[in-house]
């Protein structure tokens, strides 16, 4: 009588035999054909997936630049030369009480809140310290006009390394403002949250940001994506443009005979 094998038993539970007409036709226990069914069980182990050379797919040289320019970025007193000037353009035929500070004093200390996630109590301790090395500043400003200012502070994306022809990449994600109700709405169905939604663009090859912006849930993607691509423009020519499904509307035609000419 042949030893039993896996392979035999796998022949057998095939041709549709049970383990008890096995363990008989071969004279040995059910355990043991139980023991060579665990076996074909067993999953094989993953392969290890190949390591990517990322000195052929990044180039190392706007990597470093990109990591030297957030500290460039983060600390740029520089911003305070203009102080008065700036002040008189803000306030210039602004109705109420002037501003008694410059957007980019805010937008300062705005990044610092963005980077640490800190609070704006906490900001304005911050700013306490540091308004002693800012002679423009007589006081520093309190939590709610940090909060009041930020919310009317505009912005733009710094590229480096511009390229005059390039591939772009787009997409949206959902971001929820805030946890609160969530429990509300899972136990009691209340009323779903609406939600934001972030619009990237990307540089393929360098990985940089070229454009950015928050809506509401109900713009599609679509709609969005003429902004996009005239935002993007402004550092290059685009080439190609690589988009899902979502972006597919009639306005994008007009968009790639106009980005083609």
């Amino acid at each position: 009588m042949a030893a039993l094998t896996t392979e035999i038993v796998k022949r057998e539970v095939q041709s549709g035999k049970s383990v008890i007409r096995i363990a008989r036709k071969y004279g040995v226990t059910r355990q043991a054909v139980y023991r060579h069914l665990n076996k074909l069980k067993k999953r094989p182990k993953p392969k290890r997936k190949p390591t990517k050379k990322c000195h052929f797919i990044v180039d190392w040289n706007i990597y470093n630049e990109g990591l030297v320019k957030r500290g460039e970025f983060l600390l740029d007193f520089g911003l305070f030369r203009d102080w008065k000037e700036e002040l008189a353009a803000l306030n210039d035929a602004k109705r109420g009480r002037p501003y008694e500070y410059p957007a980019s004093f805010i937008l300062f200390f705005i990044r610092l809140k963005s980077l640490f996630k800190i609070d704006y109590r906490t900001l304005e301790g911050i700013a306490r310290r540091l308004v002693c090395f800012i002679p423009q500043a007589q006081k520093a400003p309190d939590y709610t006009t940090f909060q009041v200012r930020s919310m009317g502070l505009g912005f733009s994306l710094e590229v480096y390394g511009e390229a005059k022809e390039y591939d772009m990449a787009g997409d949206a994600s959902g971001l929820k403002p805030t946890n609160r109700g969530e429990y509300r709405i899972n136990r009691y169905g209340r009323k779903r949250k609406k939600f934001l939604k972030l619009h990237l663009a990307v540089n393929t090859k360098t990985k940089q940001v070229v454009y950015c912006n928050v809506t509401g849930e109900e713009v599609r993607d679509g709609k969005e994506l003429p902004a996009m691509v005239s935002g993007a423009q402004r550092y290059g020519n685009i080439e190609n443009g690589y988009f899902d499904a979502a972006h597919f509307h009639k306005t994008m035609y007009g968009i790639s005979r106009s980005v083609a000419e």
